[in-house]
């Protein structure tokens, strides 16, 4: 699986952190979709340490993440990094 687009689902922390479980195995995922998904702190904090270990992936699009201003520009700067690895 290349894509995974679950854009307007409403996860929220719960779902998005079983997501973040699963994202490792995903060795050929490209593209993360999360648009509109009420995620909060604690699931963006697992979705990034997740995300940290998928080497692949190219394209991340979360633009209503639900977090403080400061915590999400750590955790863009932690992501930038990851992806250029």
């Amino acid at each position: 699986m290349e894509e995974i687009i679950l854009s307007w689902n409403i996860l929220g922390d719960g779902g998005a952190q079983e997501l973040a479980i699963a994202l490792p195995k995903m060795e050929k995922l490209k593209v993360l979709d999360l648009e509109k998904n009420r995620i909060g702190a604690s699931g963006a904090t697992k979705l990034m340490e997740e995300l940290a270990k998928c080497p692949g992936i190219q394209f991340i699009r979360s633009e209503e993440l639900l977090l403080s201003r400061q915590y999400s520009i750590l955790s863009i700067k932690a992501l930038k990094l990851s992806l250029r690895e």
